[in-house]
């Protein structure tokens, strides 16, 4: 195995160990549940975002009916360490812009409260079923991965996404995370049901034909809407020992590919060509009958690579004011940021990832900001 499924296969193994968050006591009080907090948050981001108040209210109503479990889990005593954000927290928040305007997503693990191996696979699931009252959500396309993803087996613990836009419908999206150190064997028959193997194919000849070890998939993720089986599938490729340059270069199989694009937006906001704390992850988009992926998004840890929120949102404002088609439609992105988190922006670590596809999306990815991040990497497990 080279060192980046070692170290997946590591991390993946011991996720069950590790030590619950450290509850930090900078914004939220300890008796408040999680629940409270992500209820707290949306209003913060749909007020921002000049979102109608009656929607709002429907935002807050979906939130309490799929994710009602929360109000059991009071922040001040975590009942577990989760992958939902960077900080160890099962939830996480996104802020994104795109042509059609701003939306809010709306993102959790399915770990079950009572935590164990099997009981989150059920909950996992139940999770799913439950999604399918929701008007225009189609489930049988990811319902028709549970053979493959049994009792947090080779793909480990799921998730979900609800988003909103402006006036708009929620939509879901649902996350199935892979586990490279069982192989490939289940993701592949996965892909083939979703008659999506051709573009995984494509990529790994593409790693080869570039000279690099074989690509590994973090996560796969399905649109939850399509009524004829073809959703959208996203592919997550985690990147480790690449420069932003070779990242750029791996880019250059999607149908979308702008040249340097990815590795300017890097540079320009991690301050770094390589060597990161968390190193971009790539995630490939394509439709089931497609022969190579059709778009390519990159993330880019902003919170494991910089000293503090406010010279995150700086960078990714800087990195905005170069890009004169991003700023036709990203509006108020610091203002919008600065309502939705807590001051001062120097005393926190939110700030996750910022997600970018030239010309069409800048989205950025903020935990709730309830525990103290964690830097697996230098963790004593």
């Amino acid at each position: 195995m080279n060192k980046s499924v070692q170290d997946q296969v590591y991390y993946t193994e011991k996720y069950m160990a590790l030590p619950t968050p450290i509850f930090n006591g900078k914004f939220y009080s300890p008796e408040m549940s999680l629940l409270d907090v992500a209820k707290d948050k949306l209003i913060r981001a749909t007020d921002a975002l000049d979102f109608p108040k009656e929607q709002q209210k429907e935002m807050l109503k979906l939130i309490e009916e799929i994710w009602g479990k929360y109000d059991n889990y009071t922040i001040g005593n975590p009942p577990y360490h989760s992958f939902g954000s960077a900080e160890g927290a099962p939830i996480e928040f996104q802020i994104c812009w795109d042509p059609e305007g701003p939306s809010f997503r709306f993102g959790s693990d399915s770990f079950a409260l009572d935590h164990s191996t099997e009981n989150n696979a059920s909950e996992f699931y139940n999770t799913t079923r439950k999604l399918s009252n929701y008007e225009g959500v189609n489930c049988e396309s990811s319902l028709a991965m549970e053979d493959y993803f049994k009792n947090g087996g080779r793909f480990g613990i799921g998730g979900h996404v609800v988003q909103w836009r402006k006036g708009g419908k929620p939509s879901f999206k649902i996350y199935f995370l892979h586990q490279p150190d069982q192989g490939d064997e289940n993701l592949e028959n996965a892909l083939k049901q979703l008659n999506a193997i051709e573009p995984w194919e494509a990529i790994k000849a593409h790693f080869k034909k570039l000279g690099f070890s074989r690509p590994m998939c973090g996560a796969l993720s399905l649109d939850m809407k399509d009524p004829d089986k073809k959703s959208r599938v996203k592919m997550y490729i985690a990147h480790d020992g690449h420069t932003a340059q070779e990242i750029d270069e791996i880019s250059t199989i999607a149908k979308n590919y702008i040249p340097g694009a990815f590795e300017k937006a890097i540079v320009s906001t991690t301050g770094k060509s390589r060597d990161w704390e968390h190193p971009p992850v790539t995630y490939f988009s394509f439709f089931p009958g497609e022969s190579v992926p059709s778009a390519s998004l990159i993330f880019i840890p902003l919170a494991a690579n910089l000293e503090n929120d406010a010279v995150a949102i700086e960078r990714c404002n800087d990195f905005l004011e170069l890009e004169g088609d991003q700023k036709n439609f990203v509006k108020g992105m610091k203002e919008v940021f600065k309502a939705f988190s807590h001051k001062p922006l120097e005393d926190s670590k939110t700030l996750n990832f910022l997600a970018y596809i030239p010309g069409k999306q800048f989205s950025l990815n903020i935990g709730p900001g309830i525990f103290d991040n964690l830097n697996l990497q230098n963790h004593d497990l």
